[in-house]
This record gives C-alpha cells, structure tokens and sequence, in this order.
C-alpha cells in the first residue's frame, strides 16, 4: 500500500476544490486512486464532525 505525505494529501485536496470536487478528474490528474480520495473525504468530514462537537462541547 502506498502511503502519502501530509503534504501531498493537502496539495491534492486543493487540486480537488480547483476541480470542484470532481473525484475522477482530480483522480486521473494526480494518479492518486478514486477509492484513496473517497477515504479521505470521508475522514476529513469526520474529523471536521469530531471537531464541531468537541466545540460545542467547550461551550
């Protein structure tokens, strides 16, 4: 399994909100698998859940 960079996962995410949020395309561009993307969309949005509650929490 191919592991990548905090670095490289930022600079990706970029290139998928230049490409308003297009999985294939910034797939395709930045040959980091569909399925990889997907996975960290679904834990950037956890994570971002996680610390909207811990917020509130704080509160």
């Amino acid at each position: 399994m191919k592991r990548y960079s905090l670095a490289h996962k930022r600079l990706v995410f970029k290139i998928l909100n230049d490409f308003k949020g297009d999985v294939m395309k910034t797939s395709f561009y930045t040959e980091v698998p569909e399925r990889t993307l997907r996975d960290w969309i679904y834990a950037a949005r956890a994570a971002e859940i996680l610390r909207k509650a811990a917020a509130q929490r704080q509160k």
